[in-house]
């Protein structure tokens, strides 16, 4: 029904691409609807102005007396268990990371689709609160406003952190199996990455 539906308002050609990062970049696309996984920079790049206007993404005014904020993603769920999921130690050296560049002052927030996963299974080393679990649009913007951002391997994520401004600490490889320099089209140069 929903593929009938969409063929009849247009456009008629529908593409599914269930690989890793999506489709190569083509000049030469018809207009589609597209269903799949959207990791690659070029894609991001022509609609980030755009999704930051719709996320309502002002820049961020620097305040002295506000402490930074790190916002962890964890993302559970369908991925517990499978090999992209990340273990709970890699968000600790990867908030390890945050407070070497950001210093020990940080505050540390967790936006997640397990809530009680994560509050007995995270141990930061640090005090943390895990944030109430909101609508879809609300912790997308939550994440892309804060001040650095650890990401799961998630498409969520990888969205959250291309519209920010955050320094962003990713998961290195973003993919399990991966081959290393093969995340190009992937990973941002300014993102920092911390192994898995």
């Amino acid at each position: 029904m929903g593929k009938l539906t969409r063929e009849v308002m247009r456009p008629g050609q529908i593409v599914i691409n269930e690989s890793v990062q999506g489709p190569a970049p083509s000049s030469s696309v018809s207009p589609a609807w597209w269903f799949g996984y959207w990791q690659r920079l070029s894609y991001a790049e022509a609609i980030i102005p755009l999704l930051r206007t719709g996320l309502a993404l002002a820049p961020q005014i620097a305040d002295k007396d506000r402490p930074a904020i790190a916002r962890v993603h964890v993302r559970r769920g369908d991925y517990a268990g499978n090999p992209w999921e990340l273990p709970a130690e890699w968000y600790r050296r990867a908030l390890d990371e945050v407070c070497l560049v950001g210093g020990d002052d940080v505050k540390t927030e967790v936006v997640t689709n397990e809530p009680e996963w994560c509050r007995r299974n995270l141990d930061f080393g640090r005090p943390y609160r895990v944030l109430p679990t909101g609508s879809a649009l609300d912790d997308m913007r939550s994440l892309a406003v804060s001040d650095f951002l650890v990401l799961s391997r998630s498409t969520f994520s990888w969205w959250a952190a291309a519209v920010s401004d955050a320094t962003v600490i990713a998961p290195n490889p973003w993919f399990p199996e991966m081959p290393q320099g093969e995340d190009i089209d992937l990973i941002p140069r300014k993102w920092l990455s911390c192994g898995t």
